[in-house]
């Protein structure tokens, strides 16, 4: 069986076990796909059920957080490399999809980051409405005004992006713990540039749309 073929199987496992509710499972599975063939739906997906393990809200966050940059780049990797990149249709839904994918995105930021300054109760509270917000699960919660803006806002994780991909010492601190697999997508040259090429193009996309 090719690498493609196993990855595909393993991507299969986890979603079986995310149906299952075995969330830890998932992310093996999830893992092993992606040590088999680096998709960005795998990431996708392995940030998906990382949401759901709820011991530690902080750390949860960080590792999705992590799978959710990863899957940012090789979405728009497969964006600009697409035949229809000029095609309006096109760019408004890659627009639309990754809007959504960039605000779940930004409250694993605002969580992982404690922004609020908040207690862990209601950390896990904020995780339990980022859930609700995508999935048939959790519960919504009522947000102070500024909170929901931080939420609406991308500038402070698009300025965390930035720094990541453009200061050596604060991308090394920043994945020294985490997986090797998000590190070995990220940490190269043209990944970094990419990145900020995509902060760019959402930020533009974001501001004039």
């Amino acid at each position: 069986m090719d690498e493609v073929r196993l990855s595909q199987y393993f991507n299969s496992m986890g979603m079986d076990s995310r149906r299952a509710k075995q969330y830890s499972n998932a992310i093996e599975n999830y893992t092993k796909a992606i040590n088999f063939y680096p998709s960005e739906v795998y990431f996708y997906n392995r940030a998906q059920a990382q949401l759901f393990i709820m011991d530690n809200p902080r750390v949860n966050a960080f590792l999705a957080l992590d799978d959710f940059m990863v899957y940012l780049l090789l979405s728009y990797r497969k964006y600009k490399r697409s035949s229809d990149i000029t095609d309006v249709v096109t760019e408004s839904r890659y627009f639309e999809i990754t809007y959504n994918h960039c605000r779940m995105a930004n409250k694993c930021f605002n969580i992982a980051w404690n922004r609020f300054s908040v207690d862990e109760k209601t950390l896990n509270l904020l995780m339990g409405d980022l859930i609700a917000d995508n999935f048939d699960e959790g519960s919504k919660i009522e947000f102070p005004q500024a909170w929901n803006e931080a939420f609406d806002s991308f500038d402070a994780f698009f300025g965390h992006i930035k720094r990541l991909m453009t200061i050596e010492n604060e991308f090394n601190n920043y994945f020294s713990s985490s997986r090797k697999d998000v590190r070995k997508v990220l940490d190269d040259t043209s990944a970094k540039t990419e990145m900020l090429e995509f902060i760019e193009l959402m930020t533009d996309m974001y501001y004039n749309s």
